[in-house]
């Protein structure tokens, strides 16, 4: 079961990482989050599952393109502050 989910933890948090730091750019970060979330495995742990969760919300809300953005999407500086914020509680 651990096994199952540990890499797909070391997964996400490797997305989150590498976005932080801007290896991978947002516009990039947002299919392959969504791509990972689809896959997350039933047996993940519930503090790890619901901070993957709440950052879903927030990357399916998030616009890429400023020029079609509304002012109740999330924007760049909101998407990143959500990430690091994921990144920490999966640290956990």
């Amino acid at each position: 079961m651990a096994s199952e989910v540990s890499p797909f933890l070391g997964a996400v948090r490797s997305l989150l990482a590498s976005t932080k730091s801007g290896e991978v750019s947002l516009a990039e970060f947002e299919p392959r989050f969504l791509r990972l979330h689809s896959e997350m495995p039933l047996s993940t742990p519930e503090p790890s599952a619901k901070a993957i969760e709440d950052l879903f919300w927030v990357v399916e809300a998030f616009v890429v393109d400023p020029a079609i953005r509304t002012t109740s999407d999330p924007d760049e500086r909101m998407l990143l502050a959500r990430i690091d914020n994921c990144l920490s509680q999966l640290a956990r």
